[in-house]
């Protein structure tokens, strides 16, 4: 009973907001807030039905799965001669120095970045007093924040080349006082 609830309450809050969205009436300042307010009551009846890890996963799968069938049957067909235009509205393609220097800032935000971020959290919890498998565990949640925010700074730089070798600079630093320590 309580799945039937589940998605009786999961359909009601998609469909809802999707005729919110779909046709403007006088009602939408209303509609809006209903729908997230029954996909929100949905959320907790999922939860109800499989625990808060499940309930959640269950409730995100469902609410998506309800949105593509309601969009899939609520699309306009096509007429019989009507055609999809195929143009690419006078796009050209990128050249090949601004493709060359796209690889090059996606290899520095990957690799260089990533292995500094690496070797900077083990250098940084070498020092801790912590059992060894702390410290290792502690390096292993640190070192994707700091991998984040180096390709984050990578991604926004305007000249790589300094980023790079610093990036580069940081790894040989990092693994030389990882040999010492």
């Amino acid at each position: 009973m309580a799945l039937i609830l589940a998605i009786a309450i999961t359909l009601g809050g998609v469909a809802t907001l999707y005729l919110s969205w779909r046709h403007s009436h006088r009602w939408k300042a209303l509609t809006v807030p209903a729908g997230w307010l029954l996909l929100g009551l949905s959320a907790l009846a999922w939860i109800g039905i499989g625990g808060p890890e499940l309930g959640v996963a269950y409730a995100a799968m469902a609410m998506a799965f309800v949105a593509w069938s309601l969009i899939s049957v609520g699309r306009e067909p096509r007429r019989q001669g009507e055609r999809r235009s195929l143009s690419r509205l006078g796009r050209k393609a990128p050249a090949w120095p601004a493709t060359a220097r796209t690889i090059a800032r996606l290899f520095v935000a990957l690799i260089l970045a990533g292995t500094a971020s690496l070797l900077a959290s083990v250098l940084l919890v070498a020092g801790l007093p912590w059992a060894t498998a702390n410290r290792y565990v502690f390096a292993i949640m640190v070192a994707p924040i700091i991998w984040g925010l180096l390709a984050m700074w990578v991604g926004m730089t305007e000249k790589l080349s300094r980023v790079a070798i610093l990036l580069v600079g940081v790894s040989a630093v990092c693994s030389a006082l990882l040999l010492v320590v």
